[in-house]
């Protein structure tokens, strides 16, 4: 019993040290601006859906931010294309 006492407060202990740590949440100014790594990042993201296994053999080109979505397999490659 002593020991899932002790090893229940050592990770206890490493959970709020990781909270204590953590960078906070920042607005970029632009939409390519990078702010770092943020700690909780992953929680403001969802599932919205993925292709199945194999190519997709797509392209699509974003004109207003000069952006190229490029399907590759169950993935979407995104390049910002304004600087040749």
């Amino acid at each position: 019993m002593c020991k899932y006492f002790a090893i229940l407060t050592v990770c206890l202990f490493i959970v709020g040290s990781n909270v204590a740590f953590a960078e906070p949440y920042s607005e970029p100014g632009s939409d390519y601006e990078e702010c770092g790594n943020m700690w909780f990042d992953s929680l403001n993201v969802r599932f919205v859906g993925n292709w199945p296994f194999g190519p997709s053999l797509s392209v699509a080109y974003d004109s207003s931010r000069d952006l190229a979505f490029c399907g590759s397999g169950g993935g979407v490659y995104i390049l910002d294309v304004s600087t040749p």
